[in-house]
């Protein structure tokens, strides 16, 4: 008897299903599919007493909905070992036995009494840094940004009995040997009182506006960003309400990226430099998504327009691959769900929140079990 441990398809919650495998070639159809936000996902194979034998992880692409299954065999060989099967172009991978299986997803609360909202600046975005600059057109600059982002408070906190926010920002470590002053950092984190920067107060547009307005735009070379620091102090030390009655959110605007550890579409972009990052982004990720239920949103700044990314315009290579490596991580990696991410050329505020409103299914980030479903004994394999 085999005993593969997932997700039921209709509950999303921990399912074991058994079938038996007794001679060799006989197999069983398992079919696959991941959550709402995944990557990879993995289900385990145990044996007949429920010890568990090893992890089996599939790839899949992140999605807004439940994915498409897909189909693999388990087997008995000649060896009486379970084998794993996929169809040709399905790179599984066989991982050792962890128990328990990691939950990783997120249930967003249907119907909140309360929400907590923070919002993420990137201080040293151009947008921010330019709005004090003399002639600054305040009908697209950051007076502009502000009033995207207080329509899109409003419209997130629609309808409930208690809304808390906390506005935060991030700039650029700063490097003891940049002597420019346009080129030095004003701050690494924003409000620089951590008291203050740890503590949600209550919500009101005209309140949100105040602590927009007071960030101050900071340049930093963009040397190293401190977006992964921003993510920890959201994570560990902002006093999110942990109630089930309460749904939380983050909301990151900005362009400037922090370190990864798990972008597995491109090597490190041309032009970075060697300093090395302390704080990565997946792993205060990982907690907010997993320990904390935050939902995250992300609007991109991104490259002005006749920069081109495609490669038409006349952009160098490097700077093009850096912007492009900013866009990716903006739209996909940051956000629990692509429906969550929009540019900020694109940015709807009532459209974004009703995205967000709309989701029900759990989300997953990073690998985490699979919906399983088994057909059943298929017979010998020929």
């Amino acid at each position: 008897m085999i005993t593969i441990t997932g997700l039921d398809g209709q509950t999303y919650q921990p399912i074991d299903l058994s079938f038996s495998l007794e001679a060799p070639g006989e197999r069983a159809v398992v079919l696959v599919a991941a959550l709402p936000g995944s990557g990879p996902v993995q289900f385990a194979v145990n044996d007949d007493e429920r010890h568990q034998r090893f992890l089996v992880e599939v790839p899949f692409p992140r999605s807004d909905e439940v994915s498409e299954s897909r189909r693999l065999w388990l087997r008995i060989d000649e060896a009486n070992r379970i084998r794993v099967e996929a169809d040709a172009g399905t790179r599984l991978l066989i991982l050792p036995a962890r128990a328990p299986l990691p939950a990783n997803y997120l249930s967003p609360v249907a119907a909140p009494a309360a929400i907590d909202m923070a919002i993420l600046l990137d201080g040293t975005s151009r947008l921010l840094r330019s709005h004090r600059q003399e002639g600054a057109d305040p009908a697209t600059g950051w007076q502009a940004h502000i009033d995207q982002l207080a329509v899109l408070a409003a419209a997130l906190v629609d309808g409930v009995a208690r809304a808390r926010f906390r506005v935060l920002a991030y700039g650029d470590h700063p490097l003891s040997d940049i002597l420019a002053d346009d080129l030095k950092s004003a701050y690494v984190l924003f409000p620089p009182d951590p008291d203050v920067r740890r503590h949600f107060t209550p919500f009101t547009v005209d309140a949100l506006r105040k602590a927009l307005s007071e960030v101050v735009g900071t340049s930093g070379g963009d040397f190293i960003d401190a977006l992964g620091e921003a993510l920890d102090e959201c994570a560990f030390a902002l006093h999110w309400d942990d109630a089930t009655t309460t749904r939380r959110v983050l909301v990151i605007s900005g362009e400037s990226p922090g370190l990864t550890l798990l972008d597995d579409k491109a090597e490190l972009p041309a032009g970075a430099n060697g300093v090395a990052g302390r704080a990565d982004i997946e792993t205060p990720l990982a907690y907010l998504h997993q320990c904390r239920g935050v939902e995250v949103l992300a609007i991109y700044h991104g490259a002005p327009a006749q920069l081109k990314l495609d490669g038409s315009g006349p952009i160098a290579t490097d700077i093009r691959s850096m912007l492009q490596y900013a866009e990716r991580q903006f739209m996909e990696q940051l956000v629990c769900s692509p429906r969550l991410a929009c540019t900020a050329v694109d940015f709807n505020p009532d459209e974004l929140a009703s995205h967000w409103r709309s989701l029900r299914i759990p989300m997953r980030r990073f690998a985490g079990p699979a919906i399983v479903t088994v057909n059943g004994a298929s017979g010998r394999s020929g």
